[in-house]
């Protein structure tokens, strides 16, 4: 896979609470078809000697098929519209194309969307959604 043509989609916990949001969105990800040209996995760090919080864990799912980035983006949203998040507790979730990224937790659907529908047209990230 070409390193410019890659796309990611990355969702991060630190807690145990968004620890199980983590797991469930991995879930989710594995169960859904139309990802499945998407490289997916979960790493996973170890508590540190020190540190209040546990290690981070991070989902990390890489493309270089544009319709593929969608999809995993479109699934993140029907995940989180399923009421897996709530307002105090989320994933970090950024997405990445040629080396911009935007932070999507915080988003609306339709501004994600707006930015899915600009890939298609051939735009890049710049300019935030």
């Amino acid at each position: 896979m070409d390193t410019q043509d890659m796309m990611q989609l990355t969702a991060e916990s630190g807690d145990e609470e968004a620890r199980s949001l983590l797991a469930s969105f991995y879930r989710w990800l594995l169960q859904d078809n139309e990802v499945t040209a998407a490289s997916v996995r979960l790493v996973q760090t170890e508590n540190q000697p020190g540190r209040m919080a546990g290690g981070l864990d991070t989902i990390l799912a890489v493309t270089d098929q544009v319709g593929t980035y969608g999809s995993l983006i479109i699934s993140y949203l029907t995940w989180r519209s399923a009421g897996r998040e709530s307002s105090s507790n989320r994933l970090n979730v950024t997405i990445e194309r040629d080396g911009a990224k935007i932070r999507i937790e915080n988003l609306t659907d339709e501004q994600v969307r707006n930015y899915i529908e600009r890939l298609g047209e051939g735009e890049g990230v710049g300019g935030g959604v």
